[in-house]
């Protein structure tokens, strides 16, 4: 990937977290730790993350940085479900224009 490439188009490594990884009702926080909303439904190239007071989305793979297991995350205290943590903050996920199917 060039430097002048985004993630958009970018090819996801092997072990970037993807449909078999995340699961419906997992929360969505922005990599800012912010929470977006719930995964609600899982797709081939993307999911569905349910928003409260906002519209539904679409994220593509290419935008989770991470899943994290209850247990190696301490901010904002107990945590007792795995996030999928997105590359981009939270205030920023109306910016993207994500297609909709």
């Amino acid at each position: 990937m060039t430097s002048s490439d985004d993630a958009r188009g970018e090819i996801l490594p092997a072990n970037t977290p993807g449909a078999g990884q995340i699961e419906v009702e997992m929360v969505v926080v922005g990599i800012d730790g912010d929470p977006i909303g719930r995964v609600k439904e899982v797709r081939e190239q993307d999911f569905l993350v349910d928003r409260p007071m906002a519209r539904d989305v679409y994220v593509p793979y290419s935008f989770v940085l991470a899943m994290d297991n209850p247990a190696d995350r301490v901010r904002g205290g107990p945590v007792e479900e795995d996030h999928v943590t997105l590359t981009i903050p939270s205030g920023q996920v109306d910016d993207q224009h994500w297609r909709h199917p």
